[in-house]
């Protein structure tokens, strides 16, 4: 059975008293990786796409809330490290670095540029300390809930999830517009090989990224793929879309199809979205292969796998936060300043102009400054086409940020208009990568699909399809 790569991975190393929403204590460091090295494995085996940031403390405990910089030659993505202290980046094989834009209170910065391996892999940072660890009571608090709003997911956790003696993963990805998934696994792992497991992932992987024979799997053999079985998901269709086309896009992305899963059953709504509970039946059908391998730890998961009830007791949804995107025909209205701090209002700047090229960029973006020449030379190069070209410094919004702007674009030879990056910014620009490029009348609507990444002919030819959309 194909299985799908676990874009944003949450786990529960419940063996250990841990929950995904909680502080993780000292003891219990190696747990974080298990999801990082998953989520790299699945990748390399079906998509080659998937790089993972993983960022820890010197105790090698998580670092959730941290704010990280993935940058290729000429795109640059933000990411925010989960409970597990992971931020996913699903690209493709290539040279990328990393930086940590913004780590959480207590925590520091290090001036350190880390390297992404050629293929897609786990990419390591350690943070330091600022200050002492919180008092057990402080650390311990929130540990039995898994709340995740922008998933719609509400979990408090219950006592046959806490005890049990291998260990539970949460994953979710995206399947499709308006369609999203949150997966559960019971891995047969004893709480006291844990770290011996997640070397051996990590290990595993390495030797397979460099074409090395794979390091001999403990015991049980974790590798066989009956180690671990899928428990339930929860999947979530907006637009009152019903269950034939969440198989459909299920069928497609991975081939499976109903016969393939013991229950899948409508649970709820709310909005416009319809929530479905599904349940694997590969676990069912190869019950002598699980029990063979996982020997001692099968009467648990096989007691989980029956339990819808638990699972579903201990379960809110609700509405997900889907992603907003820039889509064309949207009308964009933005009030800013220039960078010496004089107010203005996007209807005024897109009236100048019958197209108006807006470039989001930060100051920490290497394509983005990288480019700025290139824009600088296409701001005169279209001006006698009633083109202008403006920017967006996303992260310009103190005085100290907006200088070092101003001091990028006077080295590229940069005149054009740049604006100061508000507080609202991303409600108006809701974008995942930098730059990012729109295109726009006189009235602010967007023109064409934005362009995502540094690339000066795209914009080039953008501004030509832009001036026709116009004219038609």
């Amino acid at each position: 059975m194909k299985k799908r790569m676990v874009i944003l991975s949450l786990t529960m190393v419940l063996a250990m008293g841990v929950s995904a929403c909680g502080s993780q204590p000292a003891e219990a460091p190696a747990d974080a990786a298990a999801p990082a090295a998953e989520a790299a494995q699945e990748a390399s085996e079906q998509t080659g796409e998937g790089y993972v940031v993983l960022v820890m403390d010197e105790e090698n405990a998580p670092v959730p809330g941290a704010t990280v910089q993935f940058c290729s030659d000429t795109l640059c993505m933000t990411g925010e490290t989960d409970e597990t202290g992971i931020a996913s980046f699903d690209q493709e094989p290539g040279q990328y670095t990393v930086h940590v834009l913004r780590a959480p209170e207590g925590y520091v910065v290090e001036d350190t540029e880390y390297e992404a391996p050629a293929e897609p892999g786990i990419v390591t940072i350690v943070l330091s300390r600022e200050e002492a660890e919180p008092d057990s009571a402080e650390a311990e608090a929130g540990d039995d809930v898994m709340d995740i709003p922008e998933l719609g997911f509400y979990f408090d956790t219950p006592a046959k999830y806490k005890d049990v003696e291998g260990y539970i993963n949460w994953g979710s990805y995206y399947l499709d517009a308006g369609i999203q998934a949150i997966t559960t696994a019971y891995y047969a792992v004893p709480a006291e090989r844990i770290n011996e497991y997640v070397d051996y992932m990590d290990s595993w992987y390495k030797a397979s990224m460099s074409g090395e024979d794979a390091p001999e799997a403990p015991e049980p053999s974790w590798m066989s793929g009956y180690e671990h079985a899928d428990l339930y998901e929860i999947y979530t269709i907006n637009e009152n879309r019903g269950k034939d086309e969440l198989l459909a896009a299920i069928e497609e992305d991975s081939g499976m199809t109903e016969a393939d899963y013991s229950l899948f059953e409508e649970i709820g709504s709310d909005a416009d979205c319809t929530f479905f509970l599904a349940r694997s039946a590969e676990f069912e059908n190869e019950k002598s292969q699980y029990e063979e391998t996982m020997g001692e730890f099968f009467a648990e998961c096989s007691d989980l796998y029956e339990d819808k009830d638990s699972f579903l007791s201990a379960m809110k949804l609700s509405a997900p936060e889907w992603p907003q995107t820039l889509k064309i025909g949207d009308e964009i209205f933005y009030e800013s300043s220039d960078l010496d701090g004089n107010p203005l209002r996007s209807k005024a700047i897109f009236s100048e102009a019958k197209v108006t090229m807006i470039n989001l960029w930060a100051t920490w973006c290497g394509p983005c400054k990288n480019e700025l020449p290139e824009l600088a030379e296409m701001a005169k190069e279209f001006e006698e086409q009633d083109c202008q070209i403006i920017g967006v410094v996303m992260d310009a919004d103190n005085e100290e940020k907006a200088a070092l702007a101003k001091e990028l674009l006077s080295a590229a030879g940069a005149e054009y208009l740049n604006l100061w990056g508000e507080d609202y910014v991303m409600d108006v620009f809701p974008i995942e990568a930098y730059p990012t490029t729109i295109f726009v009348d006189r009235e602010g609507r967007i023109l064409i699909e934005p362009i995502v990444g540094a690339d000066p002919d795209g914009y080039r030819e953008g501004l030509k399809k832009a001036l026709r959309k116009v004219k038609e």
